[in-house]
């Protein structure tokens, strides 16, 4: 079951709505008071302040794979240049290319950057399919694809666009992440304007319910981009 036949298996019998702007209604609760009842948790923030040493290859499309759970300290070699280096890729390669790819579980950031892991291994990163905006260069697909660590998610993945370009990925983030932020609203205005274009209409308080299970150990995770043009943050929304 895909992603948005969960959030709206009770909702399929909805009239898709004909106005020309999402249904806005007022949130049940108040980002203070989100924040407030979020804050008494154990871990309410996921997102860590690590810092990307700059020695290492700088992604465009990924600022900071140390923020993703698909990098990790490691003194494995790297399955592609067979060197030790202090961070490893973990995520693997997707299984979408029309060869078989082989099940790659450590690779360094350099062999990703500079295209030798897919070179060699086949396959991609982060499949075209999954890169919301079709109508970016083949250039730009390419460096999201095949030089660009990916994130894992439960679903298929969506690597988010705005302002008609590809977007750059955060990292996975709890609600708390977004009230701490301060992002809290834009985050879920775009949300809403997402699914009323996709014809699964909801309000902000249907956005705030769901939103607000988005917390350690539940079924439901959050992937945080911003956009390269204006800096606008983005969120998909992934459940188990």
């Amino acid at each position: 079951m895909g992603l948005f036949d969960k959030l709206f298996k009770k909702k399929n019998t909805q009239k898709a709505v004909s106005v020309a702007q999402p249904q806005i209604f007022k949130p049940k609760k108040t980002v203070e008071e989100l924040w407030c009842e979020v804050s008494k948790q154990q871990n309410p923030c996921l997102l860590k302040d690590i810092p990307y040493p700059s020695n290492y290859p700088q992604f465009k499309f990924n600022l900071n794979p140390l923020r993703t759970q698909a990098v990790i300290e490691s003194s494995i070699p790297c399955e592609c240049c067979g060197k030790i280096d202090k961070y490893s890729y973990i995520a693997g390669i997707d299984h979408y290319a029309k060869k078989e790819v082989p099940e790659i579980k450590n690779l360094c950031l350099y062999c990703i950057y500079n295209g030798e892991a897919i070179k060699k291994f086949g396959g991609a990163f982060t499949d075209k399919s999954f890169i919301a905006n079709k109508t970016a260069s083949k250039e730009v697909t390419e460096e999201i694809m095949y030089r660009t660590p990916s994130f894992t998610t439960w679903q298929e993945k969506e690597w988010l666009s705005h302002c008609k370009m590809p977007c750059t990925y955060i990292g996975q983030v709890y609600i708390g992440d977004l009230l701490k932020m301060g992002i809290y609203k834009q985050v879920r205005t775009e949300l809403s304007k997402t699914f009323y274009y996709r014809q699964m209409p909801m309000t902000i308080s249907d956005i705030d319910d769901m939103l607000i299970d988005m917390v350690e150990d539940s079924s439901i995770e959050g992937h945080l981009f911003m956009c390269i043009i204006c800096k606008k943050y983005k969120l998909s929304v992934d459940l188990d």
